[in-house]
Order: C-alpha cells, then structure tokens, then sequence
C-alpha cells in the first residue's frame, strides 16, 4: 500500500464535494428558471419576450449542463475511491495470504525435519525429503535454504562414504532438481570421503563441496557438469565424463578415463592421470607447459585442436603431446555441443 493512500485529500478530490454541488445545481437551475418567468412575460412584444426567453433558455441549458458535469465527476471519484478500496482489501488479503503461505510452509519445514530424523523408518524418511523438497521448490523462497540444507545435512550424515542408500540419491536428486529449476543452493560445505575406489559417487550441483577417493561414472555427468566453483576432487577416478574445470574447480591426484576434457587448467594437467581422453577444443587456463599424454592413448580431432585461454602464445604443436585423431581401439567417449567463441 503506498503512502499517497494515507494523505489528506483536496476539497476538489472528494465525491461528497462534487454530489453537492450536483444537488445545488439541480435545485438552483429550475428555481431560477421559475423567478424569471414574470421577466419573460412583461416584455413589451413578442420579439423582445423571444430574446428573454433565448437568454433563460440559455442560462438553463447552462445549468443542467454543469449538473451534468458535477454528477460524472462525482461518480468518477466513486468509482476511483471504489478501486482504491478493491485494491487496499486485494493488498491485505495478498498479505493474510502471503503470512498463511509462510505459516503452513514453517509447519512443513518442521514435520520435515522430524520425519527425516526417523532414519529407522524409511517410509518417513521419504515423506520428509517430499515434504522438504516441496519446502525448497515452492514459490515462496522463505524456507527453502533451510530445506535445501536439512536435505544436504541427510546426505552428509547417510552417505559420507558411499550413495548406494537409495534415499541419499533421492535427496541428492531433490536438491539437484531445485538448483535446476529455481537457482536456489544449499548454503553447506559437503564432504565425501573413502578409500575403496567401487564406491560410485553421485554429484551435487550448487553447493560446495570435497570429494576424495571413489568413481565418479559417465552417468552422473550427464545430469550434473562440474561448472560450479568450491569444488575439490582429490584421488577421485573420472569414468567416461565430460570435464568442464572452470576456476574454483580443483582436481588432484585424479584419474581421467574416456572422458571428453572441454575445460581445464594447466595445473590440473600436470597434477592427474589422462588415459584415453578426447582434448579436441579444450579451453586449457594458464599453460606453461604440455605433458606428454600420447602414451596414455589421449587424442584431438585433427580439424579442432586445444585452445589456450588467458594469454596469447606463439602456435603449439598439440601433435607432440597428443595423438592426432582418435587411437585406434578407442571405446566412444561422450560428445558435447562446444559454445562458440
């Protein structure tokens, strides 16, 4: 509701200002008519009894019109003062509503909370990830990060080692459809740890987060591309993936098997293992120097080589560090449509 809503108004700006004078002018124009007749009638002949009578028949005509004028003001100042009230009562019903909206959604946040912490009962545990991730996506922002956070809480309590609970995929799914959807993150710092490299990991979009040992496999990726920043993957195998190693994405010790390197940083070059991975057009950050990744069976397309970002250096033969076209052998490695410079 704006302040102007609240100012006084002018005399010229109230309907009941504007009725009286339409009431005034009604009763005022007829009477004045009447006292003039006399007039009219003692004219000496009849064309001056024809002036007298234009003249009256003017000032009527005069008068009816400003009753005229002074009603559709009046009713056009009701009919304004009828929506300016309309929109007050849209406004506080707006505002009940938004409060309900807050009230029921504080209500959900809190049985969400309490059935996620029945970790003994699965069927509860479900209810209270459905009931957090509803939280999270619904229109009304208020709660959502501390629906997205509880959720992300599970998945670091449940699956700290490994995601084969089925319920840790499905909150990481949830968490991972929100982020998608509306932009929303969890606001926690995750970490993921093991030493037995089976265990598959599931990513997390829009958060930070460590991952240290395990498989990360080609399936995750096609759902979830590590873009995001605050990212650290330490001894973590890469498994048929499509690498995107933006800055504030660190990798170290890693191991990159069949995976489609699109972006990386010279630092991570020199510090992980590349075993048939494809480098056509990889945008490579900060390049000092190429190990030699032609023994591993790495590869460009001979038509798209790497690119350098960042500085301008003098042509590079990529043929000396990389095989030129695929190895033959290569099993197929995940394609991606590259952004156009």
């Amino acid at each position: 509701m704006k302040k102007d809503d609240f100012a006084p108004l002018e005399p010229w700006q109230r309907a009941e200002n504007w009725q009286s004078l339409a009431i005034a002018a009604a009763i005022i124009t007829p009477v004045l008519a009447a006292f003039c007749m006399p007039w009219i009638f003692a004219a000496n002949g009849d064309a001056s009894m024809l002036r007298r009578v234009q003249i009256v028949a003017a000032g009527v005509t005069v008068g009816f019109a400003a009753v005229t004028f002074f009603t559709v003001v009046w009713r056009g100042l009701i009919s304004t003062q009828q929506a300016k009230l309309q929109r007050e009562q849209l406004n506080r019903l707006a505002e009940q509503i938004s409060e309900t909206s807050k009230i029921n959604l504080a209500g959900l946040l809190q049985n969400g909370a309490e059935l996620l912490s029945e970790s003994e009962k699965p069927a509860h545990v479900s209810a209270g990830l459905a009931t957090l991730h509803a939280v999270a996506s619904d229109t009304n922002d208020k709660f959502a990060t501390q629906a997205l956070n509880l959720m992300a809480e599970y998945v670091q309590m449940e699956g700290a080692a490994s995601h084969s609970n089925a319920k840790v995929k499905v909150a990481i799914e949830y968490i991972n459809s929100v982020f998608q959807e509306t932009d929303r993150r969890t606001t926690l710092r995750l970490r993921f740890a093991t030493e037995k490299r089976p265990v598959k990991w599931h990513l997390i979009e829009g958060t930070r987060y460590l991952y240290k040992g395990g498989t990360i496999p080609y399936q995750d990726l096609l759902k979830t591309s590590i873009e995001i920043g605050n990212r650290t993957f330490l001894d973590v195998r890469f498994q048929q993936c499509q690498i995107i190693g933006e800055p504030g994405v660190m990798f170290s010790g890693c191991e990159f098997v069949g995976c489609d390197i699109l972006g990386i940083s010279s630092f991570s070059l020199n510090r992980n293992h590349f075993e048939r991975c494809d480098f056509s057009g990889a945008d490579i950050r900060g390049l000092t120097r190429l190990p030699n990744l032609k023994e591993r069976g790495n590869w460009y397309e001979p038509e798209n080589p790497p690119r350098v970002r960042g500085r301008a250096f003098a042509a590079i033969d990529w043929a000396d560090d990389l095989n030129v076209g695929r190895p033959a052998r290569q099993g197929p490695v995940f394609r991606t449509e590259r952004p156009t410079d």
